[in-house]
């Protein structure tokens, strides 16, 4: 009868071991599964604001243009400023060439929105993405330097510079 007693208490001990080690495994899945789901959305996170920086890294490069960057007599280059020139013959000739400028501008569409006196749109750039998931639009405020202005021989205008890139 002792025997028998012993044998029970030692099943007791074992169903008790079994549900506590089934309740902890339970546990570390949930935790396991709760810590995928919280690294899936941190990398989700760090890849927008990576992606976010690469638009912002693409205007400021736009901006900065050998191409289209103002001049004056010193060789001294002005801030914020595009000569108007330069940007009607790039426009004239559809843009910056695909090919040489992918590396830079990747998939993106880049444009300058002349502000005053009338609405001109002028293209830098142009290589949408066929199928994009999302385009992250930037602008940059820029001043427009016409060489051959009127009458005085300069002038300036005021524009947008737009850049779409796309994901």
């Amino acid at each position: 009868m002792e025997h028998f007693k012993l044998n029970k208490k030692a099943q007791v001990h074992m169903t008790e071991t079994i549900a506590v080690m089934f309740i902890f495994f339970i546990l570390l899945s949930l935790g396991i599964i709760f810590y995928a789901k919280y690294s899936q959305g941190q990398a989700r996170i760090a890849e927008y604001k990576q992606f976010g920086q690469k638009a912002m890294d693409m205007t400021l490069q736009a901006v900065f243009l050998p191409e289209l960057i103002c001049t004056n007599a010193e060789a001294e280059t002005g801030s914020n400023c595009i000569d108007l020139q330069k940007l009607q013959y790039l426009n004239s000739v559809k843009g910056l060439s695909v090919e040489e400028y992918f590396s830079l501008f990747s998939y993106s569409y880049i444009w300058v929105e002349q502000l005053s006196p009338n609405e001109i749109e002028y293209t830098i750039y142009n290589n949408t993405k066929p199928e994009y998931h999302e385009v992250i639009p930037s602008f940059f405020v820029v001043t427009l330097k016409d060489y051959l202005g009127t009458g005085s021989g300069l002038s300036y205008r005021y524009g947008v510079l737009h850049v779409e890139v796309y994901r």
